[in-house]
């Protein structure tokens, strides 16, 4: 007759995944193993700080299937949100330090904001008219200029009846306090990976970023990080 301690541990033994088993689960357990959550987790490194809409745009994905791979990429911590200017952001978890930066990327990642300050940066001392020149929607350039004078990215003089905008040294002070950051972040980011099993390559595209290799599932997928997410939005 079998004894009562060795059944107990029979049916135990046999409840438990063997070995390869639970490696297998595990090398699935990481949340940007699913293709489109890659490809979100890649686009928000890329240009961090953008909406539902960007990234719906971007990634030809619907606004339902987005919103719900971000809640699994912000409950396992990959993704941070934040509201700036009545509108929701997403970013990289750890890449950005300071709030002025995601606030400022915020804008400049926005392709309408982005046309206006470059303009600035090209001609400084540009008038509200000439700047409105450079837009296709113009109804909203006032409201535009108010938020990159808000966050300090540009300045406005009154010169006689007309608002002249320069842009400030913020934007590249910025960048150079994030830099630190942003190594930290591209070391944990590789050291998470090589813990939930993706198996990361890392290669360096010089003056550019890291590509690393990944491996999902029977694929393997890259992943662009770039040393200046900052200076990438004024490209």
């Amino acid at each position: 007759m079998e004894k009562i301690g060795d059944a107990l541990k029979r049916v135990v033994e046999d409840k438990l995944p063997d070995k390869e088993e639970t490696t297998s689960s595990r090398r699935k357990a990481s949340v940007i193993s699913n293709h489109n959550r890659k490809n979100i987790f890649q686009l928000l490194c890329l240009t961090p700080c953008i909406t539902v809409s960007r990234i719906s745009s971007e990634l030809a994905l619907s606004r339902p299937t987005v919103i719900w791979h971000l809640d699994a990429l912000e409950d396992r911590d990959y993704v941070q949100s934040k509201s700036y200017f009545n509108r929701m952001v997403y970013f990289p978890t750890g890449m950005l330090k300071e709030d002025d930066s995601k606030r400022a990327l915020s804008l400049l990642n926005d392709p309408s904001h982005n046309i206006v300050f470059k303009q600035i940066v090209k001609e400084p001392g540009s008038s509200t008219g000439a700047l409105k020149m450079a837009l296709e929607d113009k109804n909203h350039s006032r409201s535009m200029f108010d938020r990159l004078e808000g966050s300090g990215l540009i300045s406005v003089l009154k010169d006689g009846r007309h608002l002249r905008y320069y842009p400030t040294s913020k934007i590249k002070d910025l960048a150079r306090i994030e830099r630190s950051s942003l190594k930290t972040f591209r070391a944990s980011l590789i050291k998470r990976m090589k813990a939930e099993f993706l198996n990361p390559e890392i290669k360096e595209i010089k003056g550019r970023g890291l590509v690393i290799t990944i491996n999902i599932g029977n694929n393997l997928e890259r992943l662009e990080i770039p040393y200046y997410p900052i200076e990438r939005a004024l490209a």
